[in-house]
Parts: C-alpha cells; sequence; structure tokens
C-alpha cells in the first residue's frame, strides 16, 4: 500500500514539474497576441497583390515574464535552429488557402532578392513577426528572453512546410502548421489570418 502511495506522490510531483519546466500553453497559442499593438508595419507588392508585412508587441502579461531579462538581453540568431512541426486548430475553424500562403512565399523571395532588405530579422522578447495576405499568415513567434534573429529564407522554408504537412487539400481539420524549437524559445508557421 505504501508502494502505491508513493508512485502515485511520485507520478503527481512528475507531472507538476513537468507543467512548470514546459512552455506555457498560452504562449504556444498564436492568438496569444490577438490584443497585441502593431509596432511597425510595412507592405510589398506581388504583382497586383500587397502582402502586410508587421511587428506585433504583444501583451504586457507575457512581456513581464522577461523584464528581468531584457535588461541584460542579447541577440541570438536561430537561423539554422531546427524545429519540430504540428498541426492544431489554435487559428480558427479553417486552414488558410495555400494560394495565398503561395503570395507570402513569394513575397519573400521579392524581399531577398531586392537587396533593399537585411536578409535576417529580431523579434523583441515576447513579440511576433508576421507577414499575411487574405487568409494565410507567416510567422514567427520570440517566446524567450532574448532579442532572436530569424532568416527571411528560413521563416518562408519553415513555414511553406507547415503549410505542405498540416493543409492537405483533402484535409480541413486545422488552422495552423507550427514548427517548434525544442527549448520553447521561439516558433515559426503559418495559420489562417
Amino acid at each position: 500500500m505504501k508502494l502505491l502511495i508513493s508512485l502515485s506522490s511520485f507520478a503527481a510531483l512528475t507531472i507538476t514539474c513537468h507543467a512548470f519546466v514546459s512552455p506555457s500553453s498560452a504562449l504556444q497559442k498564436r492568438d496569444v497576441c490577438a490584443d497585441g499593438v502593431v509596432t511597425s508595419t510595412s507592405t510589398i507588392a506581388v504583382g497586383d497583390k500587397i502582402v502586410d508585412v508587421s511587428t506585433v508587441n504583444c501583451p504586457a502579461s507575457i512581456k513581464s515574464r522577461f523584464a528581468s531579462k531584457r535588461e541584460s538581453s542579447v541577440t541570438v540568431n536561430v537561423c539554422d535552429a531546427m524545429c519540430s512541426n504540428s498541426c492544431n486548430s489554435d487559428s480558427g475553424n479553417q486552414p488558410p488557402s495555400k494560394s495565398d500562403c503561395g503570395t507570402i512565399v513569394n513575397a519573400i523571395e521579392i524581399m531577398s532578392g531586392s537587396g533593399t532588405m537585411d536578409s535576417t530579422f529580431n523579434v523583441e522578447p515576447g513579440d511576433m513577426m508576421q507577414l499575411t495576405y487574405n487568409t494565410c499568415r507567416f510567422f514567427f513567434e520570440n517566446m524567450s528572453g532574448n532579442t532572436l534573429e530569424y532568416c527571411w529564407d528560413a521563416l518562408s522554408d519553415m513555414a511553406s512546410a507547415t503549410v505542405t504537412e498540416c493543409f492537405l487539400s483533402t484535409q480541413t481539420l486545422y488552422s495552423e502548421g507550427l514548427c517548434q524549437a525544442s527549448s520553447g524559445m521561439w516558433a515559426v508557421g503559418a495559420a489562417h489570418a
């Protein structure tokens, strides 16, 4: 009987510790910035289509997690870092149009080929960089306490991979494809806008 109680206590402790170590599930959902403030915005013309590029400053409640770290923040390049794909419905009931997502890929190609923009971008702790066209949104979200540097080409490649994996033409179960770093520091993906 003591063994059963000890095992039950150990299991409860393990689950509790896992909850404290894991990244917040609220941060893993892209709607975490639903009430965020757009701090910068620009547009990219892709023929007659306009893609919006914006940085979203997330709510203060999220930022407060990083307040002490921000003062000594360093910029960490995660362009070549690996992440794991998953599919979910955190962005609504419908997937984005693959054609709309293709327009965002074209916009990134135009940006990186024009020579007018850096090949990388920085995202502050708790913030998100996103490109939106019609039903599709590509995003990079920083869930760390440091400024993260990410490559435009990596954003295009990783978000496109989630489009291929999560938004099959015969399956409309998911509204978001997510590739999250094993560290939980950042996520990149595509979602219904």
